[in-house]
């Protein structure tokens, strides 16, 4: 009459090959099970991966846990599963080294340090996400463009190029939207004592192009 509990070690799994299940509510009279997972490797998208990945899920009236692991065998993350009562959960990652993260899952490879923090919602449509992150204290090393307009405008800046440490944001944020066909980067911007920078667009992810 109680909550079963599940232990899966090792293995891999594949998030890419998940059956859709569809939202709404779950009844408050069912217990998930306490689920205990183990992975060398569990397989988020064609080019992301946590390897390897461990956590707990379960033991409520809703699908909710803990979760920890290495970005594509590189960057060490901690998460969340938060079910938000209609079927639909967000998932919340953090890191204690932002641009370890962002160099391991290919997003850019000029990063180092700092604090990450996010967050991405299930929308009502299956595949469609919206998220926002944050970073705080990432610096940018070798960048060449970046390199040359501080060396016109900015002493500061200047200064943290000719330290080796790289240029300083201070406060990095972005919100996107995920559909099946592109990511959509919304009030995308980074601010520092040298150098602030705005963006948005859209990533074409069967092309691989950006507008």
């Amino acid at each position: 009459g109680g909550a079963t509990r599940w232990e899966i070690s090792g293995g891999r799994g594949d998030l890419r090959r998940l059956p859709s299940i569809g939202s709404g509510t779950v009844s408050a009279a069912r217990v998930v099970p306490v689920i205990d997972v183990v992975l060398d490797r569990l397989q988020i998208s064609d080019s992301l991966a946590l390897s390897p990945f461990r956590g707990r899920f379960g033991g409520e009236a809703a699908f909710t846990g803990q979760f920890a692991g290495a970005v594509n065998w590189a960057a060490e993350v901690q998460g969340s599963v938060l079910p938000d009562g209609t079927g639909r959960n967000s998932y919340v990652v953090r890191s204690d080294d932002a641009g370890a993260v962002f160099r391991a899952a290919g997003i850019f490879s000029r990063g180092y340090g700092g604090t990450m923090d996010l967050r991405i919602t299930e929308d009502e449509t299956d595949g469609n996400y919206t998220g926002r992150v944050r970073a705080a204290g990432l610096r940018v090393r070798d960048a060449p463009v970046l390199a040359e307009l501080l060396g016109l405008i900015s002493v500061v800046g200047l200064l943290e190029q000719m330290s080796g440490e790289g240029i300083l944001f201070s406060d990095v944020e972005g919100r996107f939207a995920i559909r099946p066909d592109r990511v959509i980067l919304r009030e995308g911007r980074a601010a520092g004592a040298s150098l602030g920078v705005t963006m948005q667009g859209v990533f074409d992810r069967a092309t691989e192009q950006l507008d």
